[in-house]
């Protein structure tokens, strides 16, 4: 693990579910890591406002929560049989009676 790689981060947020961690340095770039601190992406924020420091930072956590979000809408995932059920014949079987 190289934590010089997190040196200077002004904010991090790690997923554990997907083993990403995104470090953001002050900058318009967003560093992504896997747990052993390889970078494994990395991304710029677009804004088209002059920013105080404040708003900016809450662009940053809402961009990176939207990346993440993306990342696990396209990845594969295992179909709830008791949703496909109660959506192809309307009977909840998880229902409590």
């Amino acid at each position: 693990m190289v934590l010089a790689n997190l040196d200077g981060a002004k904010y991090i947020k790690v997923y554990s579910n997907s083993q990403r961690l995104y470090a953001w340095f002050g900058g318009y770039g967003i560093s992504v890591y896997d747990f052993n601190l390889n970078e494994i992406d990395y991304f710029t924020i677009w804004t088209s406002q002059s920013h105080n420091h404040d708003a900016f930072e809450k662009k940053v956590k809402l961009t990176i929560e939207t990346h993440e979000d993306e990342i696990f809408m396209e990845e594969n995932f295992t179909v709830d049989m008791f949703y496909e059920h109660e959506f192809d014949t309307g009977e909840d079987l998880e229902a409590q009676h």
